[in-house]
């Protein structure tokens, strides 16, 4: 079983302990089809994962996230030098030109790291859209994290504060909806 099922008992027996998540999955696993011993994926399909990984922990009691890669170089090489193994991270450094290249792993906390307030707290959410998360920060700001994994435009309708927002979210992307206090 792992932590994430556990969580929900853990909170139960002890309400008031801060409980951290602190090693996000690096992506491209060699026990895994599909491993490529070159490079990592860095794609969207490893960032919709993760996105998913974070409102699992957070809705299951997580206080906090953490990336365990945040920024490696093209190769995505570990410490390991008897297996080496590339693993994705949220910013890519290309040694041979000299720069950084943001990968859809990193938009989907950027947004989230820089909108939701230290002291926020989650909100509950409801509906038949599975991709959503909110916050309530500390000023009264609404947050609404949501993510459209599929291939075509998505057009959803939030609920929120007594009004109704239209949202359309692009194929294969993260966004926030942010809603003033009242």
């Amino acid at each position: 079983m792992g932590g994430l099922a556990h969580l929900p008992r853990i909170g139960a027996a002890f309400p008031a302990l801060y409980v951290m998540q602190s090693e996000t999955e690096c992506g491209n696993h060699h026990w895994e089809p599909g491993f490529d011993p070159e490079r990592p994926p860095n794609d969207f399909a490893y960032a919709a994962h993760s996105w998913r990984k974070i409102r699992g922990y957070l809705g299951g009691g997580a206080s906090s996230y953490m990336l365990w890669n945040l920024v490696l170089d093209e190769r995505g090489h570990n410490l390991d030098s008897r297996r080496p193994w590339p693993q994705s991270a949220a910013l890519v450094v290309d040694r041979s030109i000299r720069r950084l290249r943001i990968t859809p792993m990193y938009w989907s906390t950027r947004l989230r790291s820089a909108l939701v307030d230290r002291g926020a707290r989650l909100v509950a959410t409801e509906g038949a859209y599975p991709d959503r998360l909110a916050f309530l920060n500390p000023d009264g700001e609404l947050v609404v994290e949501l993510m459209n994994a599929a291939e075509s435009p998505v057009e959803l309708t939030v609920a929120a504060r007594g009004r109704a927002h239209r949202v359309t979210l692009p194929p294969r992307s993260f966004a926030s909806l942010l809603l003033s206090p009242e």
